[in-house]
């Protein structure tokens, strides 16, 4: 079974995300919580290029970024952000 680890990183972050956002995101999130499983399996998940353990989720012009350590099933969710600001982040 996954486990989710929310760092403060992205505990920042969220909060300062316009409130649609906010209620998408958290509403993934929550289902996410209630049946964890492995990241690949969403539409809207995708590994970042020369990063085999980061990838990102999209929400419309959000992202969010997420270490996975498939060995231990944990996913790290790093940083959320628009496009650019995530992008940014993740160089």
């Amino acid at each position: 079974m996954w486990s989710l680890v929310f760092e403060r990183s992205f505990q920042k972050s969220f909060r300062r995300i316009h409130s649609e956002a906010q209620s998408q995101i958290g509403d993934f999130l929550e289902a996410l919580q209630r049946n964890p499983r492995s990241p690949v399996e969403f539409q809207n998940f995708l590994l970042l290029v020369n990063r085999p353990n980061q990838g990102r989720f999209r929400f419309g012009k959000y992202r969010v970024g997420v270490t996975v350590d498939s060995e231990q099933k944990v996913i790290y969710f790093n940083f959320v952000g628009a496009r650019g600001d995530f992008y940014k982040q993740f160089r």
